[in-house]
């Protein structure tokens, strides 16, 4: 894993103050993380569907789909439980 560490600077403020904010995207921390990826030319990994938008804007994205297969996993369990709950009630009706 590689983690960079860098001060906000000047650049990173103005690189901020450049982008098009997407639609409901009101997270000022994930403005500052994109901007300072986009400016350093560093890439993200995220599964925040948010992102997506800022990549025509030079973030270079890799978008991770492991939380999306992990919700719509947590989904269909959720509706087996779901299920069963509603079989073991009719069978006691």
């Amino acid at each position: 894993m590689i983690c960079v560490i860098d001060y906000v600077k000047k650049e990173h403020i103005q690189s901020m103050g450049n982008l098009v904010m997407a639609n409901e995207h009101k997270d000022p921390a994930d403005h500052m993380i994109i901007a300072h990826a986009i400016t350093n030319k560093i890439p993200i990994i995220s599964s925040d569907t948010q992102f997506r938008h800022y990549k025509s804007q030079g973030l270079n994205l890799v978008f991770n789909k492991v939380r999306e297969k992990n919700k719509i996993a947590n989904n269909s369990l959720q509706q087996t439980k779901l299920s069963k709950k509603r079989l073991n009630h009719d069978f006691q009706d």
